[in-house]
């Protein structure tokens, strides 16, 4: 899914009619309807009943992302406008780095950012939080999207930390899983438990606090990739540890294949997904415009 495509489904919304549409944005009838069943099949659900006879009709689905693809087509606009008044942009660089289970979220804000800033040298990379915290503080890096325990953020000098969402740690199990009938799980149930963790130094700290430095969990291996990570967890292999946020979305979740668990005595503190840049360095418009774009973004993909 890209701005062309989100143009296409509010165009049709907007005149009922695909032909009509494609008239006006001097495109093919067949690209149009190609790239709404693509989107539909993206999404899982249809966005307009079709039917002989009449036009395409909005679903009640469909009004949602039509309203939600009007919204980012005006801010996609108003970015252009904006980099128009801002010669100096034209040109630079700019390094962003984030953790593996959001590193997805970042296509559609790049998508955008790249079409009105499209001579910026725009450098994405996948990290843990501990790192990226350290890259921005050498200045290697201008922008992390990091999670982090809330109470570890006053223990951080020099940067400044936008907090976009508040979690909590949960397990996560598939629904074979004899845990999978656990409503809440303490840490001495899950002694000897089969694990894979994120290859995260925050994570193995977090873990280290109620596990005896990971002596009392079986740890099959840590891994980078989500993807694999959650797979794992899927085919019944091994259970992992992660802030509910990272799979709230995830469709083996949505659909019950893997199901989340409470945690009991592993302390209360939440667990925050930021935006952190550097208090040393000032943020620059097109480092903004770009912050601005991961926020909607989250926004969008978690109301």
């Amino acid at each position: 899914m890209n701005p062309v495509h989100l143009e296409y489904i509010v165009e049709v919304a907007k005149t009922g009619s695909i032909s009509i549409a494609a008239q006006n944005l001097n495109v093919t009838q067949s690209g149009i309807s190609q790239a709404i069943t693509n989107i539909e099949n993206e999404l899982g659900f249809k966005l307009f009943d079709r039917q002989r006879g009449q036009g395409p009709v909005p679903t009640y689905e469909g009004k949602q992302i039509i309203k939600l693809s009007f919204e980012v087509l005006s801010k996609f606009q108003e970015l252009k406008d904006k980099s128009r008044k801002n010669t100096f942009l034209d040109t630079g660089k700019l390094r962003v780095a984030a953790i593996g289970s959001f590193m997805e979220l970042m296509l559609k804000p790049v998508s955008i950012f790249k079409e009105v800033f499209p001579n910026i040298e725009l450098t994405i990379s996948q990290d843990d939080t501990r790192r990226i915290l350290d890259q921005i503080q050498q200045r290697t890096i201008d922008i992390g999207l990091i999670a982090l325990e809330n109470s570890l953020i006053n223990t951080i000098d020099d940067l400044d930390f936008d907090i976009l969402l508040k979690g909590k740690m949960k397990l996560f199990v598939s629904k074979h899983s004899p845990l999978a009938f656990y409503e809440k799980i303490t840490p001495v149930e899950l002694h000897n438990q089969s694990f894979v963790l994120y290859d995260s130094v925050f994570l193995r700290e977090y873990i280290a606090r109620h596990f005896n430095n990971l002596k009392e969990i079986n740890l099959l291996f840590t891994a980078n990739d989500a993807h694999f990570i959650v797979e794992t967890i899927n085919q019944n292999i091994a259970i992992t540890l992660t802030p509910d946020f990272a799979l709230k979305n995830h469709p083996h979740v949505i659909n019950g294949n893997i199901v989340s668990i409470d945690l009991v005595n592993f302390g209360h503190d939440d667990i925050l997904l930021c935006l952190t840049k550097s208090q040393k360095k000032h943020a620059n418009s097109c480092e903004k415009e770009f912050m601005k774009l991961i926020k909607s973004e989250i926004d969008m993909s978690f109301k």
